[in-house]
């Protein structure tokens, strides 16, 4: 008998590997594994090695925001900046202000500045109402407040669900939305614009006020 193949002719692994495995009573894949599937596992195997260690089990990191709304639309800031919340204030308007700066009120035996923040987002002014309310925002202390139509509920959002984007307007800080269509504003970048600072005294020369 000869052995090997006929000269030139291929030899069909596939099909011995199927002709063993049937008088074996197993399946192709068992008995001997094809290239194609060798390589499918080769590929996983170093898709599984590629994965940084404890990526899988790694928890998300959530953001504790209070969500608010401006003329509908809904907003947040992280907690971590909000100090207090107040009802309606009594606004002293200060004269040749920018339009942003709604006035300056007493809280909490203060004198703080309140803003109007959608007009930062590109959005037009609107007048103080009797439901408005105040969110006082600042690091160490209570350094200023802004404007909001009303205070809903405190929420926690992942943050790797935040999309960033840059808020349209002249010099609106940045922030990121939800997919839930919550728009996040970066406290601590509007806690550092420099447009919203004042001195005690609510001078607001050039429109910019500057630490007293």
């Amino acid at each position: 008998m000869k052995s090997g193949s006929p000269r030139g002719k291929a030899v069909d692994w596939d099909g011995l590997y199927d002709r063993l495995a049937r008088a074996a009573g197993a399946t192709r894949e068992t008995a001997a594994p094809s290239r194609a599937r060798t390589e499918r596992i080769l590929a996983e195997r170093a898709k599984a090695l590629a994965t940084p260690l404890g990526d899988k089990d790694q928890p998300r990191r959530m953001l504790q925001v209070l969500t608010f709304t401006l003329e509908g639309e809904r907003f947040g800031l992280e907690t971590r900046n909000v100090r207090a919340v107040g009802g309606r204030p009594d606004i002293t308007l200060v004269p040749s202000s920018p339009n942003y700066l709604v006035g300056v009120t007493s809280f909490r035996g203060e004198i703080l500045a309140v803003f109007d923040v959608r007009v930062l987002l590109a959005g037009a002014r609107q007048d103080l109402a009797e439901r408005s309310r105040v969110i006082f925002l600042g690091k160490d202390r209570i350094e200023f407040g802004i404007l909001a139509d009303s205070v809903e509920e405190i929420l926690e959002i992942p943050a790797d669900e935040v999309t960033p984007r840059p808020w349209q307007g002249d010099g609106a800080t940045s922030g990121g939305v939800t997919p839930t269509a919550i728009s996040v504003l970066d406290a601590d970048a509007l806690i550092a614009d420099q447009r919203l600072i004042i001195d005690h005294t609510g001078s607001t020369e050039a429109g910019v006020r500057g630490e007293a």
